[in-house]
């Protein structure tokens, strides 16, 4: 059974909160932990025992404790009582999905790593009886003797509790497990010589240990994986833990072979920087100029060479998404073909309406002008057979027009609607779906520009230069997307995990990404939480 990707990213932010139950940090950091703010210079050591083709894990390279000073800490005094009912309800997932109490059965001798890993979407590899996951839950040892001492205290609690207890030597490594389900051994452990290992089936511990009998079928030793980690940097920027997510066995893998995001705490929020193995191209930055077209109060994707952003999205982008995408640039299609003209500076905005909709808006730089006006009327030729298409004049600047029409009151009558609206000027040419967004877009100024907004310099500061393609999500667009229909689908999706948790603590997000290199899909994504 194929995943989609957007199910990858889904997991990477629920299992980031099931951990970190970070929700309310702001921009007070005076008293943070300064070894949180520094960040770890380690790489996971999980990627050590797991087999390459699991599918996924999340390394949290500090104890849970500090990361939860710093959420208290950082968070504004209102909030704080906030923040410790959640770290209590994380306490109480842990101790309802694993038997475990934190404070007394693994703090005392944790060591800086925690990690969550999905080693098999189905253990038996036959979807026709269900699909049992691997899980695993690992925790790093820093003494190893009060290590043993306590998880020994813990399963004999259960075994005086009545529980009934199985043992397995599994390759001189020793499988406790504990059916809590009849006929299904819900957890398992075993302790290798770096980590407290549970899992949710004695299957994942085998893979797992042989895994650490044969090291070079762990992730760790994929190249994709070794070249990645040095694209991070030797400065750790606030950096507390990296997640992997296998792109081919998550059924997106024919352009991308993996992904690995290292999580960076930044003064306003968190930071996550992506690099992935992928097939090679050059890339440019686009001019910020661009921005200054778009009005304020927009979402806006902005980069260069629109056709060669929408050739590599055909293959990575998930299948919802661009459902979405199509949808909404309608009735132009999301097709690489039909935008090849655009090869230079390019934005496509998001603008909230009075009808608690979206309009869209497309902007594009003219390279050769004769050359947009000719692309631009085979678009319009393209489309005659489903609307008519005419001219209008607003102010001094022509504007082509596609209209719905359709007869009432015996064909004596017609009515229409405006479909999409373009103009072009000597500088730019404009589309939009929407006569009044074109026609306060063409009369722009630079102070209602989303150039001149606090909130996109703020959330584009930081993220690098240098990346062909930025994006920024504004909070009322944010609140709008819950109520699309993608967003109506992925809140069902995710409404039984924490993701809405932070979903209602988000300001902004920006995001910026290298997505025309084929080479190295490198990218970051800033969350601003308020």
């Amino acid at each position: 059974m194929k995943i989609k990707s957007v199910l990858a990213a889904i997991a990477l932010l629920g299992a980031l909160l099931l951990v970190l139950s970070m929700t309310t940090v702001s921009k007070i950091l005076g008293a943070v932990p300064t070894e949180v703010l520094a960040g770890s210079q380690s790489q996971p050591q999980i990627a050590a025992i797991l087999p390459k083709r699991s599918l996924f894990f999340l390394s949290i390279l500090a104890k849970p404790e500090q990361l939860g000073l710093f959420a208290k800490l950082a968070a504004k005094p209102r909030d704080r009582t906030e923040v410790s009912h959640e770290l209590h309800k994380l306490k109480q997932q842990l101790s309802q999905n694993w038997l475990l109490d934190y404070e007394r059965d693994v703090q005392p001798w944790l060591d800086r790593e925690v990690a969550l890993a999905m080693t098999s979407i189905d253990l038996d590899d036959k979807p026709s009886n269900g699909l049992q996951t691997g899980y695993l839950l690992a925790f790093a040892i820093q003494d190893a003797e009060l290590a043993k001492n306590k998880i020994n205290r813990f399963w004999q609690r259960l075994a005086v509790n009545g529980t009934d207890i199985r043992f397995e030597q599994y390759r001189g490594f020793s499988i406790l497990s504990v059916e809590i389900e009849k006929g299904k051994p819900t957890i398992a452990q075993t302790i290798t010589d770096k980590f407290v290992l549970f899992a949710n089936d004695r299957q994942v511990l085998h893979q797992v240990i042989d895994t650490i009998d044969s090291p070079q079928s762990a992730i760790a030793n994929l190249d994709s994986y070794q070249n990645s980690l040095p694209k991070f940097g030797d400065k750790p920027d606030g950096r507390f833990g990296f997640a992997y997510a296998n792109l081919t066995d998550f059924g997106e893998g024919d352009f991308l072979e993996n992904v690995l995001v290292s999580l960076n705490l930044d003064k306003s929020g968190i930071k996550l920087k992506t690099t992935s193995a992928a097939l090679s191209q050059s890339s440019l930055s686009p001019s910020r100029d661009i921005v200054n077209k778009v009005p304020v109060g927009s979402s806006i994707v902005f980069g260069r060479n629109l056709n060669q952003t929408l050739q590599n999205s055909e293959k990575i982008l998930p299948t919802i998404l661009r459902k979405y995408l199509t949808k909404t640039l309608s009735p132009i299609p999301l097709d690489s073909r039909v935008w090849s003209w655009v090869q230079g500076d390019y934005a496509i905005a998001s603008i909230p309406n009075a009808t608690n909709t979206l309009d869209w808006l497309l902007v594009s730089k003219v390279e050769n002008a004769i050359g947009t006006q000719t692309a631009v009327a085979e678009l319009d030729n393209l489309f005659r057979s489903k609307f008519t298409i005419g001219e209008i004049t607003l102010g001094q600047q022509p504007v082509t027009i596609w209209t719905n029409l359709s007869a009432i009151a015996d064909d004596r009558l017609v009515s229409g609607n405006i479909a999409l609206a373009h103009a072009q000027t000597s500088e730019y040419i404009y589309f939009s779906n929407s006569l009044p967004v074109l026609q306060s877009t063409l009369s722009l100024k630079s102070k209602q520009a989303i150039a001149s907004s606090r909130e996109f310099k703020r959330a584009i500061s930081h993220l690098s230069a240098g990346q062909s393609t930025y994006a920024y999500l504004n909070k009322e667009i944010w609140q709008q997307w819950q109520e699309i229909p993608l967003g109506q689908t992925l809140s069902q999706m995710i409404e039984n995990s924490p993701l809405p948790v932070i979903a209602k603590h988000l300001d902004l997000i920006g995001s910026a990404s290298d997505n025309s290199s084929f080479h190295s899909l490198n990218g970051e994504i800033f969350l601003q939480l308020k």
